[in-house]
């Protein structure tokens, strides 16, 4: 296959690819940030009205941003598929897009839930550390899951067009010195790291709010059995007199 082989997208519907994949992988994205605070959290109607209006107006803010960042990812693709001019530019950017739409995919979930985080903190004297930390862990936990996704992804629907840059370029010394060298060990050894950090960091989270209700809930419980034990018609204060 060539540059204009039928069987290849042209330039802007190889983006619109990219973009519809990205959209796509929010979903999975929004659902663990918002397991996390449900499951750690004990949010107001107010806060999570608050939660929700920073989050679609930091959303409405940064999309031309993410939008420019990822024409300009696929552009020597667009280019190459559109002219059939420059196909090591547009090689050494398909074999690097994986990496890089996933380290994107990651930050773009880090950034925002830190921002939104700040937010919260700002508007509610209440929001701590804690808070502070699980949302950090829900921003993190989809990180991993969209950036490693969606770093294998690609790969899977830019095979074909991979295929026909490989065919405009058939030395394959030429091609290897166009990659971007990221071995499988480091590939594993990222991974795994991630993934294996996120539920440890989950198991504190929780062990800290479930101890915290525990204790709540105990000194509510005596609170209740001393106030039953009061005559009727006296006070705490006549009581403690």
């Amino acid at each position: 296959m060539t540059a204009t082989s039928p069987k290849l997208p042209t330039g802007p519907r190889f983006l619109r690819r990219m973009v519809v994949l990205h959209s796509w992988m929010s979903v999975p994205a929004v659902g663990i940030v918002l397991g996390c605070l449900l499951a750690l959290l004990s949010l107001t109607s107010e806060q999570w009205h608050w939660f929700a209006t920073l989050s679609v107006s930091y959303g409405l803010a940064v999309t031309p941003v993410t939008m420019w960042f990822q024409r300009r990812m696929t552009r020597p693709i667009m280019t190459w598929l559109d002219t059939g001019e420059d196909p090591r530019a547009a090689f050494a950017s398909l074999t690097s897009l994986g990496y890089r739409a996933g380290a994107m995919g990651g930050i773009s979930w880090v950034v925002p839930v830190a921002l939104v985080s700040a937010g919260m903190a700002v508007r509610y004297a209440t929001w701590g550390w804690f808070e502070t930390g699980i949302m950090l862990l829900g921003g993190l936990s989809a990180g991993v899951v969209v950036g490693s996704i969606l770093g294998y992804r690609i790969k899977i629907v830019t095979a074909e067009v991979r295929e026909a840059l490989c065919a405009a370029l058939p030395d394959p010394a030429e091609r290897a010195a166009l990659m971007r060298p990221f071995s499988v060990r480091s590939k594993l050894l990222t991974t795994s790291s991630l993934v294996t950090l996120v539920p440890v960091v989950f198991a504190v989270m929780m062990a800290q709010s479930e101890s915290s209700n525990s204790l709540s809930d105990f000194a509510l419980h005596w609170q209740d059995v001393l106030l039953s034990q009061l005559p009727d018609g006296s006070t705490m204060e006549a009581a403690t007199a």
